[in-house]
């Protein structure tokens, strides 16, 4: 077998350590394929489901192929979503599992397998238990709703034994039978992790769980002192309050180690300014810190106060150079806060990539984006730009206008992506944002545009955008989302089209125009043309359905 070989299991036969197995009729329903990435010391078992056809015979074959081997290093299940995977397929692959004793990376991913229930989740995990040798492992049994908290108490047990593990990824979203005694006898497995270095657990839309279960994670993560990504989601979890902050706030503090932390919040009507401002301290603290992603989008009790309390705390970090932020329907914050958020981040020494979101706020206007941006420009390091004011009512092409003047002054800006997607009074003068003072943005290699559904554009906008593009030949990335702009015609799509061989340095291009019924074979030809001459583009999609 030469190097970089892989098998299609349903073409021929295959073989894993000392077994040899003919391809089957249940094994249509997938590939397994094993990949030598190293002729000897590193393969891969990877099996890819069918959500119609996979079933536990399916498991059960590929558990009979996992033979006593010390070669195998890792392992890739992908069945969600198959109906057919239930108790009984678990159960065998677990008892196969330790027969790998080799094995370093275990992944299986059984989420939205509805007939799964705790007699399933603890049969694998008898095969966890015998395994010693993990260094990462993920799990995912997202919306198995038939899952409750004896199934997470097998799977701590099966930790318990991973001396090893470097990774570990949990998903148990939307399992609404999970309380906060199910997370509790987790941690008591995730308390023997001591070479645990990076942790992602996600319990989004678990009804059940409150500031218990964040008390019982962070806690058993306290002898974990390489920890250094940290990553939970409990959006809809609406159990979880200000305490509950409070508590991770202080637990975060012990972690000397920590550079990355992802929060998912989201859809909390219990959390405010206080819980934010108490967490937030817990940041400051913090001198390996350096990327930092908070979600709290449609938490409608903050307001300025709880969000100029996390900008505070980012100030006094001294090693961020990433920050993603995500305050999308927290119909309290205002303009003001906008102002103090962009001076705050733009004090930040090594600061380099920001991601906002305030999408669906009412109160955010030009001025809020002009106090935004002229603090975004004190700056100098700043390589990315993400933002996202979508359906924000009350932004016009002058809001606009001012953000992208004060962009134009990031001299080391490298990536710019704007989503205003069905802000109603963006007009065509938008569009000029890319043609004027093009030199400005000398080092731009990617730019991602949504004016989707933006109602007032027209053909001119197009023209703009096409002239626009005409300027900035050293593009290496283009995406456009024009979707849902009724009033472009293909005379529009011509316009634009001639920007498009001007793209001599772009190695993807995505357009969208769909849901637009004056647009025909005429227009979609010429943006076809455009692009013919594009020897360095490696990717190229154009969406127009209806």
């Amino acid at each position: 077998m030469e190097e970089n070989n892989s098998i299609n299991l349903t073409k021929r036969a295959f073989k894993i350590g000392h077994a040899k197995y003919k391809p089957d009729r249940h094994l249509t329903a997938g590939t397994l394929d094993l990949q030598l990435k190293k002729r000897i010391d590193t393969k891969t078992m990877k099996f890819d489901g069918d959500e119609f056809r996979t079933s536990d015979k399916t498991l059960k074959l590929l558990a009979k192929g996992i033979t006593p081997s010390k070669k195998v290093r890792e392992i890739d299940i992908q069945c969600s979503s198959c109906e057919l995977i239930k108790d009984q397929g678990l159960k065998v692959l677990g008892k196969g599992l330790p027969n790998i004793v080799s094995l370093q990376s275990l992944n299986l991913s059984c989420g939205w397998s509805t007939n799964v229930t705790d007699a399933g989740v603890r049969g694998f995990s008898e095969g966890l238990k015998r395994l010693s040798l993990l260094k990462s492992i993920n799990l995912d049994f997202g919306r198995c709703e038939k899952i409750t908290d004896k199934a997470l108490k097998a799977i701590g047990r099966g930790l318990k034994a991973q001396r090893s593990l470097g990774d570990l990824n949990l998903g148990f979203d939307s399992c609404n039978n999970v309380t906060d005694e199910g997370v509790k006898n987790l941690t008591q497995g995730l308390k023997s992790l001591l070479s645990l270095e990076t942790i992602t657990v996600n319990f989004g839309d678990c009804e059940r769980i409150t500031d218990e279960s964040l008390a019982s994670l962070i806690q058993s993560l306290g002898r974990s002192q390489s920890l250094n990504s940290l990553d939970f989601t409990f959006s809809g979890c609406r159990e979880i309050t200000d305490e509950g902050l409070r508590i991770l706030g202080d637990g975060l503090k012990k972690f000397q180690s920590l550079s990355s932390i992802s929060l998912n919040f989201s859809q909390n009507h219990s959390i405010t300014d206080k819980g934010l401002k108490k967490f937030g301290e817990s940041l400051q603290l913090s001198s390996s810190l350096e990327l930092v992603t908070l979600s709290f989008d449609n938490c409608v009790n903050i307001t300025d106060e709880g969000l100029n309390s996390i900008s505070e705390s980012l100030q006094k970090t001294n090693s961020v150079y990433y920050i993603s932020l995500d305050f999308a329907e927290c119909q309290k914050i205002t303009n003001e806060c906008l102002k103090n958020l962009g001076e705050g981040l733009g004090k930040i020494a090594k600061f380099e990539y920001i991601t906002l979101n305030f999408s669906n706020s009412e109160k955010i206007t030009d001025e809020g984006l002009d106090n935004l941006g002229a603090g975004l420009i004190i700056s100098g390091n700043l390589k990315s730009i993400k933002l996202s004011f979508r359906s924000c009512e009350q932004i016009t092409d002058i809001g606009l206008n001012k953000i992208t003047q004060s962009l134009k002054q990031l001299k080391s800006l490298q990536a710019m992506d704007l989503d205003f997607g069905s802000c109603t009074n963006i007009t065509d003068k938008s569009l000029n944002l890319f043609s004027e003072d093009s030199k400005k943005f000398d080092s731009l290699k990617t730019i991602n545009f949504n004016f989707a559904s933006c109602q007032n554009l027209t053909d001119q906008g197009l023209k703009n955008l096409g002239e626009g593009l005409q300027k900035h030949s050293t593009l290496e990335s283009v995406i456009l989302h024009l979707w849902g702009c009724r009033k472009f015609t293909d005379e529009g799509l011509k316009c634009l089209s001639k920007g498009l061989p001007s793209l001599r340095s772009s190695t993807f291009l995505a357009l969208s125009f769909s849901c637009n019924e004056k647009i025909t074979d005429e227009g979609l030809s010429a943006i076809s043309e455009g692009v013919q001459n594009l020897t360095s583009l490696k990717y190229f999609s154009l969406r127009f359905y209806e």
